[in-house]
């Protein structure tokens, strides 16, 4: 899923959230993951050689869900800037404490940035925005209950407002499955992968052929958000290439989003599923929030 409207200022938040994937769920902060006592109850063994393309895709899903966290490495490249994203989130909800390192072109130090959040809760410490529209701390708080209306006069208000709504409507149990959307998926064959074999499944869309899968869990609701991203981004194709191992959770997965000025290709890796973390709000008196959330 492409950078939105806060694109214009830098890709470094936004590239968190194409990463992220992830939804707003009304739930406390605190310790998250549960370690060693994850749900194994899905737990399975994957035929590699005889499993379907969309059965490894739900496979993956459903043991991705079990383990609640992983800690994921994306690295994200286009034309003019590569972002790399580091840190941890849940896989069955919204949370997360993920920083963003940019390089663009032309340009020779890196910006950084660092998004964390939990249920309705998100903090995000964007250097490139104007400080007008931080209020002048470092991190800028929003509710994503509540997020300002897009007509708002406060600084960075509409642009915020989207990037609430992007937490909002993203689910990570669809965002799993989205794959699934996508008209000629199928399966590439077994490959190594970090070392040990892995079923590669690839597919390919366009707005237009974005479909749900009748029986597959994937909604169309959802497929219509995703849909109307890509239209807003100008994003021409989507393509996907994953790699599950016989344990069912994803190793690797690559997106490629076609825009007019060239492919944004992410490339994530995951690891350190089930482990636990917590998400520490930044200090009260560095944090802004943002007005009518």
């Amino acid at each position: 899923m492409g950078a939105r409207s806060w694109r214009r200022y830098g890709a470094t938040t936004a590239a968190v959230v194409t990463t992220v994937m992830a939804a707003a769920a009304c739930t406390s902060s605190g310790e998250i993951g549960v370690g060693a006592n994850a749900d194994r109850s899905v737990d399975r063994k994957v035929d590699l050689n005889s499993v379907t393309a969309a059965q490894a895709v739900k496979d993956a899903g459903q043991a991705a869900a079990a383990r609640h966290t992983v800690r994921i490495h994306t690295v994200t490249t286009a034309k003019d800037y590569v972002t790399t994203v580091d840190g941890l989130q849940r896989t069955d909800r919204f949370a997360e404490d993920l920083t963003a390192v940019s390089k663009h072109q032309g340009v020779q130090a890196a910006a950084q940035a660092e998004t964390r959040g939990d249920g309705s809760t998100l903090y995000v410490d964007e250097p490139g925005l104007p400080a007008a529209d931080r209020g002048g701390r470092t991190w800028v708080k929003l509710d994503l209950g509540h997020l300002p209306p897009p007509t708002s006069t406060t600084p960075g208000a509409s642009m915020f407002a989207d990037l609430g709504a992007a937490y909002q409507h993203d689910d990570p149990g669809q965002a799993a499955l989205f794959p699934l959307a996508c008209p000629d998926l199928h399966k590439v064959g077994v490959e190594t992968k970090d070392g040990r074999p892995a079923v590669h499944v690839i597919g390919t869309a366009t707005p237009a052929t974005l479909a749900a899968p009748a029986g597959s869990g994937l909604t169309q609701d959802y497929v219509d958000f995703r849909r109307q991203m890509m239209q807003k981004n100008q994003t021409s194709k989507i393509s996907f290439d994953l790699w599950i191992g016989a344990d069912g959770l994803p190793v690797e997965s690559v997106e490629t989003d076609s825009w007019a000025s060239g492919d944004v290709v992410s490339d994530t890796t995951l690891t350190q599923w089930g482990v636990s973390f917590t998400v520490a709000p930044p200090p009260a008196a560095d944090t802004y929030v943002l007005p009518g959330t």
